[in-house]
């Protein structure tokens, strides 16, 4: 049984014209697009055979949908359109390596599929779909995924700029965190800085200033300073180990008096 997911990426972003895709600005959407797989997979397994504890504890359920991984066969000639297979990878802890469910990598990719459209309306169907929808670089402005099973299509769906939904309770919050720097990205492309905190991936937009910092603190620990809206802002990025030093009260009240002054007094008023 052969399951083959093929995407098609089109727009102004860097190389695709060329039939190329940028290691820097699609390295961390194609991890999203397996975790987003493996997650889909999970619900499929809880729904089928009906365990309201799968995956809670990483058992052997869970094992199962961290087996599915998509391997890139070929790079087709309009704009950038990968080609992959879906597979199960053998668990060497396990005697036979059998699948609870021999069709989950099909279903698995065909319900993936379905929920991408979905998501790209607006319409909240799969939070592991959002992220991965979320985190392509905003100069792909087409995407044409489809799923075919032996060579039968199972599935087809395209669509344009994701208009991705925004959650009730989420709002502004800004982080502070310690990490590595992993990839940057700059002009004619997006402007973006791609910090490790820890297990977790965070993809920043940047000013050129903060990019040009970043690649000279890149193997370095750093401080980064992030802005969580729709999407990420990188404010600040230092060395973890810089102090920062405190300002002066004077050049404070001076700072405040400048840029704050004429608020601050319609506010005493």
């Amino acid at each position: 049984m052969l399951v083959e997911l093929t995407a098609l990426y089109d727009g102004p972003e860097p190389g695709l014209a060329d039939h190329r895709l940028s290691v820097g600005s699609f390295a961390e959407p194609l991890k999203l697009l397996l975790s987003a797989l493996q997650r889909t997979a999970s619900g499929i397994l809880t729904s089928a055979l009906g365990d309201p504890e799968y995956g809670g504890r990483g058992g052997s359920l869970a094992r199962e949908a961290g087996l599915l991984d998509i391997e890139l066969i070929d790079i087709g000639q309009a704009c950038a359109a990968p080609r992959f297979v879906v597979v199960a990878r053998r668990d060497p802890r396990e005697a036979q390596g059998r699948l609870a469910l021999d069709d989950l990598p099909a279903r698995a990719a065909e319900t993936l599929v379905r929920d991408l459209k979905a998501e790209s309306q607006g319409k909240l169907q799969n939070a592991a779909a959002r992220r991965y929808l979320g985190a392509m670089p905003t100069t792909v402005t087409r995407q044409k995924y489809a799923v075919f099973l032996d060579g039968t299509l199972l599935i087809e769906a395209e669509f344009g700029t994701p208009a991705l939904a925004q959650l009730p309770n989420e709002g502004p919050a800004l982080l502070q965190e310690i990490g590595q720097v992993v990839a940057v990205g700059f002009e004619p492309g997006a402007s973006f800085v791609t910090i490790k905190f820890g297990e977790k991936t965070t993809k920043c937009s940047a000013s050129a200033a903060t990019v040009e910092r970043a690649l000279d603190l890149r193997g370095d620990e750093v401080m980064a300073v992030v802005l969580i809206t729709k999407e990420a802002q990188l404010v600040s990025l230092r060395r973890a180990e810089e102090q920062l030093v405190a300002p002066s009260m004077k050049s404070t009240i001076e700072h405040l008096d400048t840029h704050w002054g004429e608020a601050l007094r319609a506010l005493a008023q």
